[in-house]
């Protein structure tokens, strides 16, 4: 079931066209990441508006934290690790 409904989550469901019920979409969204670009452009239609919200606020929570934690390595004078610098590039990315 689950490969079934991620394979619309990727092909049907990120182009806007509704294949998956509210709680896949839900679980989807939450798990299986999407580019900030399909993620705003989803924003806008009823079905996925609360998803999507929740998605961009998380997104913009774990950046702000690794920014904090960049900031207080660099406030130290401790270089910052790279798998730090990665998750940060991978989430402005996301």
């Amino acid at each position: 079931v689950f490969t079934r409904d991620y394979t619309d989550w990727i092909v049907k469901e990120a182009a806007g066209a509704m294949r998956l019920n509210k709680v896949s979409r839900d679980i989807l969204f939450t798990y299986c990441p999407i580019s900030q670009e399909i993620a705003a452009g989803l924003v806008s239609q009823t079905s996925y508006a609360d998803a999507a919200k929740r998605h961009m606020v998380e997104q913009k929570k774990l950046e702000k934290n690794l920014t904090n934690v960049i900031h207080k390595f660099t406030k130290n004078g401790v270089d910052v690790p790279p798998e730090v610098e990665k998750t940060r590039k991978y989430l402005l990315e996301a």
